[in-house]
């Protein structure tokens, strides 16, 4: 159990003496790409569902469910659009 505490400290800092602690990780700008990505997919499957009713790929319940998950990735977008998670505003 010491070593481990003592093991614990040593790399707390080792970590702060580097600075890893004051900076955020390099891969985290790839992150804010995902709601962008996810933006993009939303308006395709939006697309798409409007097409389905259109020419009436599926049944009607197959239908109605794509509709609700679409109108779901929407709000999703919107909620992402207002805490400011989609970096289009500042």
């Amino acid at each position: 159990m010491p070593g481990c505490l003592l093991a614990f400290v040593a790399s707390a800092v080792v970590l702060v003496v580097v600075g890893a602690l004051n900076r955020p990780p390099p891969w985290l700008d790839l992150v804010f790409v995902l709601p962008i990505a996810s933006a993009v997919a939303t308006v395709w499957a939006g697309v798409y569902a409007v097409r389905s009713w259109w020419e009436a790929y599926w049944r009607l319940p197959v239908r109605v469910h794509y509709t609700a998950v679409v109108c779901a990735a929407a709000v999703l977008l919107r909620m992402l659009y207002y805490w400011n998670l989609l970096g289009l505003r500042l």
